[in-house]
């Protein structure tokens, strides 16, 4: 291949990156605004959908760690949102349950 091609082919993909990142981000708000009154769950229903306890979620919640948001003074998650979440790989449960363990919390999940 010679130096030329090679270049395009780097501004072509760079190109395309960049198209992607783009058409993500545009789905990503059209999935936001699809949010409808069945998205949004209690922290009852987020702690049975991630097999977690409800004190861990309003933790999460109330430290920003999680996609949340406070009507009056109840928190309110969406089902998009969540999911969404989770596929980021932006979850930060992982490092609460160990924390959970070593305080004693009776609902923190066993090997």
């Amino acid at each position: 291949m010679s130096e030329q091609n090679s270049n395009e082919f780097t501004i072509v993909r760079v190109f395309d990156l960049d198209r992607l990142i783009t058409e993500i981000a545009e789905l990503r708000e059209r999935l936001e605004m699809q949010v409808t009154a069945d998205d949004a769950l209690t922290p009852q229903q987020v702690a049975e959908f991630l097999q977690m306890s409800e004190h861990t979620i309003l933790d999460l919640a109330a430290e920003g760690r999680i996609p949340a948001k406070k009507v009056g003074r109840q928190w309110r998650f969406s089902r998009a949102r969540l999911i969404v979440w989770l596929s980021e790989g932006d979850s930060h449960v992982r490092s609460v349950v160990p924390l959970a363990r070593k305080t004693g919390d009776r609902t923190a999940r066993r090997k």
